[in-house]
């Protein structure tokens, strides 16, 4: 049996705690989406479904991926992206009318579009 010093317990938990806090625990590297209207677009091996996205400004568009092919979302403009690793989610409110583009980093191809209006 392996018996554990009080200072010791204490580190294994503010480890924890710091993993958890630092993401990695957390399904979403950005926390929770805003309440609001939201679309979703799914990472399908190495695709974005939907590639083509048309919605009203003030929309959420929330990327997920629920495979364990790793993924990220960067935009062309640099207004938004983030690490798409398995189960994490990335989302942006879309605020003002435009068209925007966005790649995976990661394969080649693998893009889409966001139409606000």
């Amino acid at each position: 049996m392996v018996t554990m010093r009080p200072r010791s317990v204490v580190r294994v938990v503010l480890f924890a705690a710091i993993v958890a806090l630092a993401g990695g625990a957390c399904s979403s590297p950005q926390g929770t989406p805003p309440p609001g209207p939201s679309a979703p677009v799914v990472t399908n091996s190495v695709v974005f479904l939907p590639k083509d996205l048309a919605i009203p400004a003030g929309t959420t568009v929330i990327w997920t991926n629920p495979t364990n092919i790793y993924h990220d979302v960067t935009s062309d403009d640099a207004s938004f992206g983030g690490s798409l690793g398995q189960g994490n989610v990335v989302w942006h409110t879309f605020t003002k009318p435009g068209t925007y583009h966005y790649v995976c980093t990661v394969h080649d191809g693998m893009s889409g579009t966001v139409t606000v209006h």
